[in-house]
């Protein structure tokens, strides 16, 4: 059964998206099919970190929202490869597919002022994971403690909480905290992002420990490289050998650690409901 990670923040700009992709990325290198669903319907962005722009893309999870398509249509491929500088590097054994939020700004606002219904979401999450036979799903959630977020968080195995160090942020973190908890999420990865190199990061680890009585997966440099880098590439394969991508690994490395969870039991009742041969292929799914 796919495990299911949410990787969430309290408010934009946090690298949370950046880490998500990047995440999928580490992951898919050990062989690892995995799937990529933008939620974050108001800052939709994470495509661009794999060069995708709307003449790229014929649908979206928009048009499957709105039941235009399936949720397989507004899937793309990634898989083989992935193009990074001139050349390419091969995800090998495994594969991504994305599925990226509304790309296109007057679709972005008929979405935000139509709603839609989040059950469409939840039963396109479980299609997804039966037909691609994926072994891990990564949401990219909405910052906002919006519907679709309770549910992305509420159906998590894995809820990967991305912070700043910004004070005003700590009584959001420790109430999105209590709400997992109560939600039974069964493990709650803290990840601190762009972190000053002012501070020592034993010294961040052990004062957000105390603070939220959690463990902290990881402390994040900033990192000028990927400021530079601007969202237009994968920073684990542009920058392989760095230390702020190797702290990456690390945490995606706890993710796979991870054995099954109680959460399996979720999609293993909507499986039983499902065709057991209605599976796409890659050749069927979007490719890039």
């Amino acid at each position: 059964m796919p495990k299911i990670v949410s990787v969430h923040s309290l408010r934009h700009g946090t690298g949370k998206s950046n880490l998500a992709a990047n995440l999928a990325v580490s992951i898919a290198e050990h062989g690892q099919r995995v799937g990529i669903i933008d939620i974050d319907v108001q800052a939709s962005g994470i495509h661009t970190l794999f060069g995708l722009d709307e003449d790229q893309t014929d649908h979206a999870l928009n048009y499957y929202l709105w039941s235009n398509v399936g949720i397989q249509e507004a899937t793309q491929s990634l898989s083989p490869l992935l193009k990074i500088n001139h050349g390419e590097i091969a995800v090998m054994g495994g594969g991504i597919y994305l599925t990226p939020s509304n790309i296109k700004i007057n679709e972005m606002a008929q979405l935000l002022q139509e709603g839609y219904d989040t059950s469409t979401l939840s039963q396109g999450l479980f299609e997804l994971s039966h037909r691609l036979k994926l072994d891990y799903l990564l949401i990219d959630t909405n910052p906002e403690s919006s519907e679709d977020t309770l549910l992305a968080i509420a159906l998590s195995d894995i809820l990967v909480l991305v912070l700043c160090l910004d004070q005003r942020n700590f009584q959001d973190v420790a109430l999105t905290l209590d709400v997992a908890k109560k939600l039974g999420v069964p493990k709650i990865l803290l990840v601190a992002n762009q972190v000053s190199s002012k501070y020592l990061q034993q010294d961040v680890r052990q004062q957000l420990e105390r603070t939220y009585g959690h463990p902290v997966a990881a402390v994040l440099p900033f990192s000028q490289e990927l400021l530079t880098l601007a969202s237009s590439d994968i920073f684990c394969l542009r920058y392989p050998e760095h230390s702020l991508s190797k702290d990456v690994r690390a945490i995606a490395q706890q993710i796979t650690n991870i054995g099954e969870t109680k959460r399996a039991h979720l999609l293993k009742a909507w499986l039983t409901k499902a065709n057991p041969t209605d599976r796409v292929s890659d050749p069927g799914v979007s490719n890039v």
